[in-house]
């Protein structure tokens, strides 16, 4: 991931993938892989690094940071909203209010996940979508449809950032984290004022809730929410709820067959550093992108120095956020 030239495709760009991240090692260690295969998909990548900017400056910090820059991915920096009790929900939930960093409001922004990766189907899905202003295109989008209170994956959802600012209350030139703190202060109250006992708007799960919540609105006005099924004839499980994506290479059953023409996305297995998960990192990485195996092969190596170097300064026991060294 250090020669542009052999990740980037040189067909016109499709638009923006949104991604963010905290100091969690199991998300940041396969980021700067994420963002590369989405620049060789043609898009171009926006990432929110979450939590002080001390955390970014050095360990493996620094290192995922120095290969979003060999990939030319856009970063931002994020504060964490004060009324935001558990900081690992930021994340999740900045990826929402990602139109706050476009100066053109017909950039189509697409959210999607640190530890997913696009596989080659993820074009013939993404072409499905509406793509137009006023529209949210909501990808794979009946995946909770079994559940009895609105919820929507956030990978993936992609819509022009300015319908993004208007379906998220987003004025000209507010920042993100203040628009951040307002929404989790309202909806977190509400939830404590219900006494509801299930955590539908809790901080786990805010982002999909909320969204969820959301678009029922957006819908009931506009009507304009494009659901996308992951294909034209198929549900989102392969099975009942729980059973396994279709379309996708899961952490939870994880089969690599030779034909990935059928595949959209690959969920990592985590944490990806490992000799185990490694492995199945590289013979994915040779089969899409054979190109940035030796150099992501080099970038583990270094992400594995570092966070070495910082076990002084983590908790015993299974290596947590290198955000314990932000502090």
């Amino acid at each position: 991931m250090n020669a542009q030239s052999e990740i980037r495709n040189p067909k016109s760009e499709m638009g923006c993938v949104v991604l963010g991240c905290d100091g969690n090692p199991d998300y940041l260690f396969p980021l700067p892989m994420t963002a590369a295969l989405w620049r060789k998909a043609g898009w171009r990548v926006r990432v929110l690094l979450c939590g002080p900017a001390a955390g970014w400056c050095d360990g493996a910090g620094k290192v995922a940071i120095g290969r979003l820059v060999d990939v030319d991915a856009e970063m931002v920096l994020v504060r964490t909203p004060e009324a935001c009790s558990r900081p690992t929900t930021v994340p999740q939930l900045a990826r929402l209010y990602a139109a706050a960093w476009s100066q053109n409001p017909d950039e189509y922004l697409l959210t999607a996940d640190a530890d997913m990766w696009p596989m080659p189907a993820m074009p013939q899905l993404l072409a499905r979508g509406a793509r137009q202003p006023g529209s949210i295109d909501c990808y794979g989008g009946d995946a909770y449809d079994h559940e009895p209170k609105p919820k929507v994956p956030i990978c993936y959802i992609g819509a022009p950032a300015g319908t993004w600012r208007t379906l998220m209350n987003l004025a000209e030139g507010q920042d993100a984290t203040e628009a951040m703190g307002r929404d989790l202060r309202e909806h977190l109250a509400e939830t404590a004022e219900r006494n509801d006992p299930d955590e539908g708007f809790s901080e786990w799960c805010f982002d999909e809730r909320y969204m969820g919540a959301l678009l029922t609105d957006w819908r009931a006005i506009f009507t304009t929410v494009n659901t996308v099924l992951r294909f034209p004839d198929k549900k989102f499980w392969t099975g009942g709820p729980g059973s396994g994506c279709v379309g996708r290479i899961d952490r939870g059953d994880w089969r690599q067959s030779e034909d990935l023409d059928n595949v959209i996305d690959a969920h990592l297995d985590r944490p990806g550093w490992t000799e185990r998960n490694w492995g199945r990192y590289g013979a994915l990485l040779a089969a899409v992108a054979p190109e940035v195996v030796g150099l992501a092969t080099e970038y583990r190596e270094q992400f594995i120095r570092a966070m070495e170097s910082a076990k002084p300064c983590l908790p015993a026991g299974r290596p947590q956020a290198v955000g314990a060294c932000m502090k």
